[in-house]
């Protein structure tokens, strides 16, 4: 491989290791190491455009080759990922004159529409870091536009947005018109489209609040929280929060149980009860529980975690024996045991006695073995759990592996 190349050239020399990977079943990596080195032997050189070339070539074939190769790692995709990334770092030392950008624009998205749907967002990215003016980022929505034409001759106005790719389109060019100070064109756009992604969305709200305008910018946010559904308002809500906190004590406390019930995390739990009061908590509470158990099985480590938390014992170790597995005995062993022994040492027995069934491997055992010193901390039955160990031990005398893994018990 010499040190002046045309893309073409590496492309085929690339194509050949595909070609050297036929004999296996599948092909589930190539080493690209000699591309790789031969584009840093250009850099060291200053020749960024050299080394270009060698990572177009190397992330169009990757592209070109998806269907022929198994990617169920994700190895070609970050390959691809990596190359592109690498590609767009030598632009940007080439230091290209606007001519030579603007073909840069159109040689990417000519790009995106060849390409594989999945690469699609990851040339969008591209386009966006090298768009760094107004002009550009221009240049990029001409292209799109002509393209949209093309497809729908009678398209209208609504029809402008096109997915993830319209949403980093307009965010580029949102950050370009905030950058260069251009407030009317930067409000007139975002107004536009701050309902087509939570992003922009929360965007508009905090610039609104920046200036001043806080009824506006909570009507904003609102707004997109009943757009954005599920995780999807999750940075709205936050947003929400702040302000809620010293000026609607009710929007905060249904923030707070929305969050908790759909992210998950118990700082929202913690702080919706300790805002509540004891009073108002019972009716949250009661809605929490409701939500969590008509999801059906969905939440029921988390059920039982709220009714511990809660001293609702009964229907905790109801949900926790309902449940079956011995990972939520376990679990829940230090609140439960003492209040329950009998309903735990019975419940540890059935379970185990399964298990033990299937067991077959040292693993398994070990397993069993791990889950009877569990069962051995129930108070108040030792002589049972003694009793059931012996039985064990007699039950599978012709597993000695077994037998050895309940030496200690």
């Amino acid at each position: 491989m010499g040190l002046k190349r045309a893309v073409s050239d590496y492309k085929r020399e690339i194509s050949d290791l595909y070609w050297d990977e036929r004999r296996w079943d599948s092909i589930n990596g190539i080493d690209f190491s000699s591309f790789e080195k031969l584009a840093e032997i250009h850099l060291g050189k200053a020749d960024p455009l050299g080394a270009a070339k060698i990572y177009q070539a190397l992330f169009e074939i990757i592209a070109h080759k998806m269907d022929d190769v198994d990617d169920s790692y994700g190895t070609f995709a970050q390959d691809f990922s990596d190359y592109l990334d690498m590609y767009m770092d030598c632009i940007g030392k080439a230091d290209l004159g606007p001519v030579e950008r603007k073909r840069q624009i159109e040689y990417l998205f000519a790009r995106s529409l060849e390409e594989p749907d999945y690469f699609e967002d990851e040339y969008d990215a591209a386009l966006s870091n090298l768009c760094t003016s107004i002009e550009e980022i221009e240049h990029w929505e001409g292209l799109v536009k002509a393209h949209l034409l093309e497809e729908n001759p009678e398209g209208h106005e609504g029809q402008e947005l096109w997915g993830s790719r319209g949403i980093e389109l307009v965010s580029a060019k949102l950050r370009m018109l905030w950058r260069d100070g251009r407030k009317g064109e930067f409000y007139d756009l975002i107004e536009r489209y701050n309902g087509y992604s939570e992003e922009i969305c929360l965007w508009y709200a905090k610039a609104l609040m920046e200036g001043g305008e806080k009824n506006r910018s909570v009507e904003v946010a609102e707004k997109g929280i009943s757009i954005f559904q599920d995780r999807g308002s999750l940075d709205l809500r936050k947003f929400l929060n702040d302000i809620y906190r010293n000026s609607d004590v009710e929007k905060l406390r249904e923030s707070l149980r929305w969050l908790f019930l759909h992210i998950g995390e118990w700082k929202y739990y913690h702080e919706l009860k300790a805002s509540a009061g004891p009073e108002a908590w019972k009716s949250y509470l009661s809605r929490i529980i409701d939500y969590l158990s008509a999801q059906e099985n969905r939440f029921t480590r988390t059920i039982i975690q709220v009714y511990l938390l809660e001293g609702m014992y009964d229907q905790a170790i109801r949900r926790t024996l309902e449940a079956r597995s011995l990972c939520l005995l376990n679990e829940n062993r230090s609140e439960l045991k003492d209040r329950y022994p009998a309903e735990y040492f019975n419940a540890y027995r059935e379970l185990i006695v399964s298990i033990a069934s299937k067991a077959t491997t040292r693993k398994h055992y070990q397993n069993v073995a791990s889950n009877l010193r569990s069962m051995s901390e129930v108070p108040g039955f030792e002589d049972e759990f003694k009793e059931f160990v012996q039985g064990l031990r007699v039950e599978y005398r012709r597993r000695p592996a077994f037998i050895d893994e309940m030496k200690d018990l």
